[in-house]
């Protein structure tokens, strides 16, 4: 076992990670409490987010899909954000969340068929439209929230793609497409954290 994965796997065990969440701070069905999360603003990182980003290797979801630009908290910020995402930070965020999933993730968040996912990789520099770019934020939160959570990529991913009971049979990723199911997904989370939900 390596350093990396010893360090994630006893700092996983000690300490857990809290999201407040308030609903009148939302914009485009982000939160702005989750979009802190890079910046250590609002949210606390869990030792288990530190230990992976001691591992040079790993970024969260979300982290891969801001590809290095600065957190945001304003409205007009995630706007501009949300305007500035190309197809590359999506692929980049796809690959971060679960490699074997990665086109499950970018045709859901295109909107589109598998055939539009591979048109797109040959323009990968071209700019998501507001809609796509919500959703990938979205996805990019959750996958990086549920992570923190499950205390892996592979249990979070698999989670996302899975009918979910809280969810009446619904998988947290086609509840993400839409904005208003991005609110019950979170809700969902905190509550699998808080140990309200089995």
């Amino acid at each position: 076992m390596g350093v990396c994965t010893q360090h994630a796997l006893g700092a996983a065990v000690t300490e857990s990670v809290h999201y407040p969440f308030s609903p009148q701070l939302s914009i485009y069905g982000a939160p702005l409490i989750l979009i802190n999360m890079l910046s250590g603003e609002g949210a606390p990182m869990s030792s288990s987010r530190r230990a992976q980003q001691l591992c040079s290797d790993s970024s969260s979801p979300l982290e891969a899909l801001l590809n290095g630009r600065e957190a945001v908290s304003g409205s007009y910020s995630i706007y501009k954000l949300v305007e500035s995402l190309m197809f590359d930070d999506l692929a980049r965020m796809a690959r971060a969340a679960d490699e074997s999933r990665e086109s499950q993730i970018l045709t859901a968040v295109l909107g589109g068929a598998p055939s539009v996912v591979r048109r797109r990789f040959k323009h990968a520099s071209k700019l998501l439209n507001p809609d796509q770019g919500g959703r990938a934020l979205r996805f990019a939160q959750v996958l990086t929230q549920a992570q923190d959570i499950f205390g892996d990529r592979l249990t979070a991913s698999r989670w996302f793609f899975e009918p979910a009971f809280g969810l009446d049979g619904e998988t947290p990723a086609r509840l993400l497409l839409n904005p208003f199911g991005y609110e019950l997904v979170v809700d969902l989370l905190t509550r699998i954290e808080y140990g309200v939900y089995q």
